[in-house]
């Protein structure tokens, strides 16, 4: 397959994405056949992971109107595509990887519809999927401006998981914030100073005793792998 094919193919898939979104009841397996472009998509991809291909699926992926992050808002609600937007999620990752700085002038869009596949999919398993993703976005935006500006969005998202809406968020969640948050400490030292010491500090240690040290609650692993990872990262 030449480099020009595959950019036709990736925005053919990105196509018959929205195509299918904009069908949605009308296709009794419509999960299925989406998960299975975005297989098709990733091997096209990673058949081929040049410079150059990694700017064609650039520009396919993230500009014009029909792009995976209009799919991903238009779709982040679909509890019907729950598998489609793991598969996405699961392809973004591997593909920030390979990207690396280049994915930095997307980088605050994608952040942001990351949030909001957080904020509206109630699936623990796609709200977990965003979080390698995130951290991918933070360590390569480090001293980015644009970034900066957002990280009290992401800051406050996250404490909610781990305190207001505790009672309602999955270990796993749980797990994944507080690593999270310890992250942003590290990466954003100055615009996470106002969280830290002692709200999140103290919420660190607050689940690390209840897991580690009190009989009280359940033993979560998830929690408290999470609680010390974001500890040792705040540190």
């Amino acid at each position: 397959m030449t480099e020009s094919s595959a950019t036709s193919n990736f925005d053919n898939y990105i196509i018959e994405l929205h195509d299918n979104l904009d069908r949605l009841r009308e296709i009794p397996d419509v999960d299925e056949q989406c998960s299975v472009l975005i297989g098709d998509l990733a091997q096209a991809y990673s058949e081929h992971p040049s410079p150059m291909q990694t700017a064609m699926c650039l520009s396919s992926l993230f500009s014009g109107q029909k792009n995976i992050l209009t799919f991903l808002r238009r779709a982040s609600s679909k509890i019907e595509l729950k598998k489609t937007k793991i598969e996405i999620l699961q392809f973004l990752k591997f593909f920030v990887e390979t990207a690396s700085n280049k994915i930095l002038p997307y980088a605050v869009e994608l952040k942001t519809v990351l949030l909001i596949i957080f904020n509206v999919d109630s699936a623990s398993d796609v709200r977990a999927a965003v979080f390698p993703i995130l951290s991918q976005l933070m360590e390569l935006s480090a001293g980015f401006p644009d970034m900066e500006s957002e990280i009290d969005k992401m800051a406050t998202t996250f404490l909610d998981q781990i305190g207001l809406q505790s009672s309602k968020t999955t270990a796993t969640i749980k797990g994944l914030s507080l690593a999270f948050l310890g992250l942003l400490c590290k990466y954003f030292p100055e615009h996470m100073r106002k969280y830290a010491d002692p709200l999140l500090l103290g919420q660190f240690l607050k689940y690390l005793h209840e897991h580690l040290v009190r009989d009280v609650v359940k033993f979560e692993m998830l929690i408290a792998s999470g609680a010390m990872e974001g500890l040792i990262y705040y540190l």
